[in-house]
């Protein structure tokens, strides 16, 4: 595939105008005044704030091309544990509803294409959403072919119809329905919109979503007969039974005398074979009652629900790893119809509270995970009273975006420690090197990277120097946790390239946006060097980044953090304690600069292991840090709101209430769900949190950690 470096392009002071963060396409119908079955089609092309802060543009579809219509029609959404979000305002296209609801989409946390729903009386509101690339696609990046569904209206006869089959995206937009009625066999290709959707020169709008595996479609013309809405799916390697069973959320529409009837749905397929169907507003009421049930299986990539007493069938196809079903066919009393179907899974948390961030801390020389929750409760896990093989090494913790529970991974002498708390707030204790034939266990430099849709990766250093990766698979194991995999970075891509392992020390890894994933540390010189790949690749590979583009080296406090224009920073302390930035941005093309951020504004010299980073919900960058010879915790800090666009420096210790003890490195620095900013470590024997939240005024608070927090 092709990607112009250009057309990532994001300027820092307007990181939105280049590039929806998401988009939709939607379909309202309803009858008109002699009853007949009308159809409005909508898109959105819109941007979403870490804290759930939204805007964008709305297009209502027109006689020749889809037409705007104004700004988005609400302000924020807020992202709910059990797999749906809610809006504010609480409306859809149409207005408000009676009643609504809406399935995730977010790929960063996990989900694939989310829907939302809305039932206004005689009128209903099926929306599909979708995150799209962080990069503007080209025609290239939609090539393939993928199983549709879809659902629109005749406007010359005042139909509706459904359609089902592959849609072929090339030089031309072809498709083939395998059953219901479709009023066109295709189109050709007019372009990309700077919005990122491909354009058919029969007005349809195709955006692609950010794992590059599925589409939603809008034809958004009324002059070619036709308004319709659809997704598309590129189908999944078939997954294994244990791994598709689970609980889905479902966006369902049939055809009845009236147009489409348009439902919510929950679906389960569950680990014994049995299937159920429910309503989502019954489900939500806590007693619901099965509406459909049946035994399922797995046909290659496609789900088959059998009937239960009938020999009736529905089949679904298999898409985003498992992730997301969309209709095929449904078969009843012998016939074989059409079904509109975006079934997305949940990915819920069963019991406890939203674990916002975890840290971590050895006392009294045994490892902690400490974890902050939504009820503003502090709890601690001791990892040593778990059982298991003794921790001798790093270990880190992390939430996982996909489910919302916190998980650390421990160095031991057997192996690859996985510690995840379960449903009960218990513990649940893994060896991934010995479920891993032929896999190495990390020795040293253990770090976790977390990629754009929520994949989580171990990375390090075993026992022979090798840089070596753990990684969730996306599928599933039979206890339930998820499936890992295992990768020799040095065996299997560096030395059949020719390529030396880096004697790395201090080392970091990151996933961009676009699900490049980097391992970067600085070598004996001091120059950062970067172990890289990134999608379309078939090996990493290996850069000097301070060799190549004329860096001064570094003494140690290697730290990243990255922005929503797609910034990469890498920053660390020199010799002389000053701050210096290696950083790039899709602008600069394939070079990258360095910035001594001390020399330019004056800043205090730092301590060089004592650097913690982390970005706001708004895009404000931050580089805390011990200033040398006095102890004291300073900011570096940068905000897109800053008049100047200078760098600024914050004496946090001074900011912080008389008598707050202080705190000593290494440094942790969390930017939290709750929208606080945390700068966490030791002082004496106790952790402690340095922490701000908008809530709570302009100052800054201390807490003490050990103290408060609740033993589990």
């Amino acid at each position: 595939m092709k990607h112009s470096i250009d057309a990532r392009a994001i300027d820092v002071l307007e990181p939105r105008a280049l590039l929806a963060a998401y988009a939709s396409v939607g379909i309202v119908q309803g009858p008109d005044s002699l009853g007949r079955p009308t159809a409005q089609v909508f898109a959105t092309e819109g941007f979403r704030e870490n804290d759930g802060a939204s805007s964008g543009s709305v297009f209502g579809h027109g006689s020749s091309d889809r037409q705007f219509e104004g700004d988005l029609y609400y302000d924020s959404v807020r992202e709910l544990l059990d797999g749906r979000f809610t809006r504010d305002d609480d409306r859809g296209y149409y207005g408000n509803p009676i009643e609504q609801n809406g399935a995730r989409y977010i790929a960063d946390h996990g989900y694939p294409v989310g829907w939302y729903f809305a039932d206004y009386g005689s009128t209903e509101e099926v929306e599909v959403l979708l995150q799209v690339p962080a990069f503007t696609p080209d025609e290239d990046d939609f090539e393939g072919s993928y199983r549709y569904c879809l659902v629109g209206m005749d406007t010359a006869k005042n139909e509706s119809y459904a359609s089902a089959g592959r849609l072929s995206i090339g030089s031309d937009i072809d498709y083939s329905s395998s059953v219901g009625k479709l009023p066109y066999d295709g189109s050709f290709i007019t372009g990309v919109t700077p919005g990122g959707a491909l354009v058919s020169a029969r007005d349809e709008y195709f955006y692609l979503s950010a794992s590059g595996k599925s589409l939603i479609f809008a034809d958004m013309a009324t002059s070619d007969g036709a308004l319709q809405i659809g997704v598309a799916v590129r189908e999944a390697a078939p997954p294994t039974f244990q791994e598709m069973a689970g609980r889905f959320l479902v966006a369902w529409g049939v055809l009845d005398g009236k147009g489409i009837d348009f439902s919510q749905l929950v679906l389960d397929l569950e680990t014994d074979g049995d299937y159920k169907f429910y309503d989502l507003d019954d489900f939500d009421s806590g007693n619901a009652e099965v509406i459909e049930r049946g035994f399922w299986s797995l046909s290659g990539s496609t789900v088959v629900l059998d009937r239960d007493k009938s020999t009736d069938e529905i089949r679904l196809i298999i898409g985003e790893s498992g992730n997301l079903l969309v209709a095929s066919q449904a078969t009843s009393d012998g016939t074989v119809r059409p079904i509109f179907c975006a079934a997305t899974r949940v990915q819920e948390i069963p019991g406890g509270d939203e674990v916002y961030f975890t840290a971590q801390a050895v006392e009294n020389s045994r490892p902690k995970v400490y974890q902050l929750e939504s009820d503003q409760e502090w709890y601690r896990t001791d990892l040593a009273s778990l059982g298991g093989p003794t921790i001798t090494g790093a270990y880190r913790s992390w939430v996982d975006p996909k489910d919302g529970r916190a998980y650390a991974a421990a160095v031991t002498a057997s192996g690859l420690i996985l510690y995840t708390q379960n449903d009960d707030t218990t513990w649940s204790i893994r060896n991934l090197t010995t479920e891993l034939g032929g896999s190495t266990r990390i020795a040293t430099e253990l770090c976790v990277m977390t990629g754009p849709t929520g994949t989580i990766h171990l990375t390090g250093i075993n026992p022979a120097g090798d840089l070596v990766r753990y990684y969730q698979t996306g599928g599933v194991v039979a206890s339930g946790g998820y499936a890992w995999g295992y990768e020799n970075i040095t065996d299997q891509s560096l030395e059949p390239a020719g390529l030396t392992t880096p004697a790395f020390s201090g080392l970091i890894s990151f996933a961009t946006s676009w699900n490049a994933l980097n391992i970067a540390g600085l070598d004996s010189q001091g120059d950062v060097i970067a172990v890289w790949w990134a999608p379309g690749m078939t090996a990493w590979t290996v850069n000097n980044l301070s060799e190549e583009y004329g860096s001064d080296p570094l003494a140690g406090g290697l730290n990243v953090w990255l922005t929503s224009w797609n910034a990469i920073n890498i920053g660390g302390v020199a010799s002389d304690g000053s701050l210096k930035v290696t950083w790039w941005v899709p602008q600069h093309g394939s070079t990258w600069l360095q910035s001594n951020l001390t020399d330019i504004i004056g800043g205090p010299l730092l301590e060089s292991a004592s650097l913690a980073s982390f970005v706001s919900s708004w895009g404000a960058m931050n580089v805390a840090g011990v200033e040398r010879g006095t102890g004291r915790i300073v900011v570096y800090w940068w905000s897109p709101q800053i008049s100047d666009q200078m760098w600024k420096v914050q004496d946090m210790t001074a900011a912080l209430p008389a008598g707050t003890p202080a705190i000593t490195a290494p440094l942790q620095g969390v930017a939290s769900p709750d929208n606080s900013l945390n700068v966490i470590g030791m002082s004496g024997t106790h952790l402690y949190r340095y922490y701000w939240r908008p809530d709570l005024g302009t100052s800054w608070h201390g807490q003490d950690l050990t103290a408060v927090a609740i033993d589990r």
